[in-house]
């Protein structure tokens, strides 16, 4: 019989350390006050179970002990009195006491919170905690920022990105009793970039902190067709910038304009392209057309920007003329095997000053009249081809 006895004393506290680890890790300078909400547990005897409030005087009214003093005392005073008080009637009783409700232990959340107000203040509850019982942030984190009011006054500055990075670091300090947590979103800085030559809507515009060059571009509008997007450059201040440098293809220039982040006052200049080539004869839309790369532009893709040739192109009689410093070389192209595919040994990219002619179909022989007919028309409208 006592060594059964023994064994439930021994289950007893194995299920008191377990079951219980918020008691026996509570505070134990934590005292009971006047509205604390305790729960009391008698193992092996659930008839002794309870809810009890702390009265106005400070005490309990607990079955089988009658009334008792609870304010001022721990949970494990109070429970090893009760404990005292049973085991007079009971042999050897395990009592647990657990703090359930404390209104005299408050902490307040308030701000940028989905449910702000008070909390009951659990041991070793800390900053993190009582935002998670508070339902979270109503905005991202990385956007709030805060201060914690002391019960004495003192105000500290909250950091919650770095208190989620180390959880058991000053960032996330313990809470105390009478503790007020202030949380407020960060609001987003704005630049002012300016931005002026070849895009679609030059001016001024208010941009998020660390907007990109690229960004900028987008909310302009973007380049226009006659745009030389590679030669672009940023001054800030007397500082006169680039994304990268020179000859490089527009690709690679706008992968490191998503990389490149403006500051307040920038100014971003994208010049006008005066690296043409141009497309005449029967093309969909004749006209000039910007050079974007120092490779050139392959003939096929020159030809479908410029719509593709018409029904009464004869592909295979085109001629190209190219423009260098000193002279102009003029040779035919089979235009017929380089769009359909077929093996094609010639010249395949369009760089600037280039003019490439797509002649009508017809048994009569080519003249300059025909290559000549189609820029002089261009000249006395006004279009200046090469710079």
């Amino acid at each position: 019989m006592r060594t059964t006895k023994w064994w439930l004393l021994i289950a007893g506290m194995i299920i008191l350390l377990f079951v219980f680890p918020g008691i026996a890790n509570a505070d134990k300078k934590e005292t009971v006050c006047v509205g604390d909400v305790l729960e009391l547990s008698v193992i092996n005897h659930p008839e002794y179970d309870q809810i009890l409030t702390v009265l106005a005087d400070g005490c309990i009214v607990v079955k089988g002990c009658g009334s008792m003093t609870a304010s001022g005392l721990t949970c494990a005073e109070l429970q090893e009195n009760i404990s005292r008080e049973l085991n007079k009637k009971l042999n050897n009783t395990v009592v647990c006491v657990n703090l359930k409700e404390s209104p005299s232990h408050l902490i307040r959340v308030l701000g940028n919170v989905k449910q702000p107000g008070e909390l009951s203040l659990r041991p070793g509850m800390r900053l993190l905690d009582a935002i998670a019982n508070s339902g979270g942030f109503l905005t991202a984190q990385k956007k709030v920022t805060g201060k914690l009011v002391r019960g004495d006054g003192v105000i500290l500055d909250l950091d919650v990105s770095q208190a989620m990075l180390q959880p058991l670091g000053d960032s996330n300090p313990i809470l105390e009793t009478g503790d007020l947590i202030i949380l407020e979103e960060v609001p987003d800085k704005k630049v002012r970039v300016h931005i002026i030559g070849d895009v679609l809507n030059q001016g001024v515009f208010e941009m998020q902190r660390d907007c990109t060059l690229a960004s900028l571009l987008s909310e302009a509008g973007g380049p226009t067709v006659s745009a030389d997007i590679g030669a672009s450059v940023v001054w800030r201040g007397r500082e006169k910038m680039t994304a990268l440098p020179k000859n490089t293809d527009k690709e690679d220039w706008m992968n490191a304009a998503r990389q490149f982040v403006l500051e307040d006052g920038d100014l971003v200049v994208v010049p006008k392209n005066h690296n043409n080539f141009a497309l005449i004869g029967q093309i969909g839309k004749p006209g000039i057309y910007p050079v974007p790369s120092p490779k050139g532009v392959p003939i096929m893709n020159a030809v479908a920007e410029a719509l593709g040739p018409t029904a009464s192109a004869d592909l295979s009689k085109a001629i190209l003329i190219h423009n260098q410093a000193n002279k102009s070389d003029i040779m035919k192209i089979n235009l017929s095997d380089l769009l359909s595919g077929k093996e094609y040994v010639g010249v395949q990219v369009l760089n600037a000053g280039d003019i490439l002619y797509i002649p009508p179909k017809g048994n009569r022989r080519l003249g300059w009249e025909d290559i000549l007919a189609p820029l002089t028309a261009l000249n006395v409208i006004g279009v200046r081809l090469f710079h």
